[in-house]
């Protein structure tokens, strides 16, 4: 009997998984090669990291904290302050999730942090705490490129609703002034 040359099913499997791999690590760090994605990019992993402290205050029901060091251009998530077994704090010092803070890449510079009062810091450093019930903890970051100071982006994250908003355009955390500022520039 005559045996057909050929590939198996699997043998093709193995090979459309290898590829559909390497296609995605590809695609997704495009975003650093063009200065336009670039911003968006950092987006993503600053919002990634809030939401990586939002479920584990969640889940541990312990306050993290984001800190943002604007002159430095980079940012930390903070781990809860280490308790003895009646609550007591044991180290002063707080960690660092994974033990260093991450620089902002690619051109991209730090510009900002709102508060939902108001108060809005450009130079130093924020520490946002994020508590278990969301009552602490949303903010607003502003990152601009820095060779073009006119491209900005805007990342709204929301502690209570856990949500997260990107926009080239300034953000509040009240709609209804944002629906104002958008009826004025409007003819």
């Amino acid at each position: 009997m005559k045996r057909l040359n050929g590939f198996t099913l699997i043998e093709l499997m193995a090979v459309i998984l290898i590829i559909a791999l390497a296609t995605g690590i590809v695609v997704t760090n495009l975003d650093y090669f063009s200065p336009k994605y670039s911003l968006r990019a950092e987006a993503r992993m600053i919002s990634g990291n809030f939401e990586y402290a939002r479920s584990s205050a969640i889940r541990q029901n312990k306050t993290f904290s984001l800190v943002y060091d604007l002159d430095e251009n980079s940012y930390s998530v903070l781990l809860p302050a280490e308790t003895d077994e009646e609550g007591r704090i044991l180290e002063e010092e707080r960690k660092t999730a994974g033990g260093s803070s991450v620089k902002l890449k690619y051109g991209v510079k730090l510009a900002a942090v709102i508060m939902p009062d108001g108060n809005k810091t450009t130079s130093g450093t924020v520490q946002v705490d994020i508590s278990p019930f969301g009552e602490t903890g949303s903010h607003i970051v502003v990152l601009k490129r820095a060779d073009d100071d006119e491209q900005s982006l805007y990342i709204r994250m929301d502690s209570y609703l856990g949500t997260t908003e990107f926009s080239t355009k300034e953000l509040s955390f009240f709609p209804e002034e944002e629906e104002k500022d958008e009826q004025a520039t409007t003819p």
